[in-house]
């Protein structure tokens, strides 16, 4: 955030590298969907959310390591 501060061509909002309408957002809606993904961990059993959270991150992995090939 304050190495943008004077930078030129940035969206309206910007605090510097920070989109402050952007981070409202996301912060809003981190609050409103935590109790659905606390929900989820106390009802699914441990085994399932293992394999979820295993295949969630192969995905990223995957994604990232093609993005990077394409570079």
């Amino acid at each position: 955030m304050v190495f943008g501060f004077g930078h030129k061509g940035l969206p309206w909002g910007s605090l510097g590298y920070v989109n402050l309408p952007a981070a409202v957002t996301v912060s809003r809606m981190s609050v409103l969907t935590a109790p659905l993904g606390v929900a989820a961990a106390h009802n699914l059993p441990s085994g399932i959310l293992k394999r979820i959270l295993g295949a969630y991150l192969i995905g990223i992995g995957a994604w990232t390591i093609w993005k990077a090939m394409r570079m």
